[in-house]
This record gives structure tokens, sequence and C-alpha cells, in this order.
């Protein structure tokens, strides 16, 4: 997103076709050779049952190994 500064550490949000919204932690940054943008992220996993706004004592981190990479545009 343009005009949007992001840090490591900061918690973000994606909301799927059904509605439901998912959260995850940056960890970090990448830039390719060819100048694409990657985010390294954490997927936090609620303790309760879809929770209904982002608060840090409803979510765990999710493993290491369920860690993705989201690639972004410019």
């Amino acid at each position: 997103m343009q005009g949007i500064l992001y840090q490591a550490g900061d918690v973000v949000s994606i909301e799927d076709i059904e509605g439901d919204l998912y959260y995850a932690q940056l960890r970090g940054f990448l830039q390719d050779q060819y100048a694409q943008k990657t985010a390294v992220i954490t997927w936090l996993i609620p303790i309760v049952p879809k929770p209904s706004h982002f608060d840090p004592a409803l979510f765990l981190p999710g493993n290491y190994w369920k860690n993705v990479i989201f690639e972004g545009s410019g």
C-alpha cells in the first residue's frame, strides 16, 4: 500500500471473502534484485473463537515453520 510505513513488529490484518479477519505480525522485510518487496510474517493464532477485534492477550504467535512470505507490489 502506498503511503503507509510498516515496521517490524507491526500487527496487520487480512479479511477473507467471508468477512473473517486473520492477524499476523511483521517480522522483517526483503527486497530482491528486481525491487520486488516481500514481508516475512508470523500468523497470530486466536485463543478464543472468532475474536471481534485485535487484543494481544487473545492471540499466540504461530510456530516458526508456519510463517509465510507475503509478496506485495512496488
